[in-house]
């Protein structure tokens, strides 16, 4: 389980010891911070979170895409009377 508060490391830092920080991610699942100039600029986090996320962005995708085809009407008009301004 991964710890409540990430382990922050700067970019120099990390450039030094990449190798130790992401086997320490890989097995410890604990999540590390990027920080450039003292800004965080990203993560590293556990492949198993990564898939997580991109699984719950799919449902989410999935989501909207059902929804805005159940709000659509199926009127269509073609570029060109779109270019012209008109309108459904």
């Amino acid at each position: 389980m991964a710890n409540p508060a990430p382990d922050t490391v700067s970019l120099a830092t990390l450039r030094n010891s990449l190798g130790e920080i992401i086997n320490r991610v890989a097995y410890t699942r604990d999540r590390t911070i990027v920080s450039k100039h003292g800004k965080r600029m990203a993560a590293i986090v556990p492949i198993e979170e990564l898939e997580l996320l991109e699984q719950l962005e799919l449902q989410a995708d999935s989501a909207a895409l059902e929804e805005a085809r159940a709000e659509d009407s199926g009127e269509r008009i073609s570029l060109a009377s779109f270019r012209a301004g008109e309108r459904l």
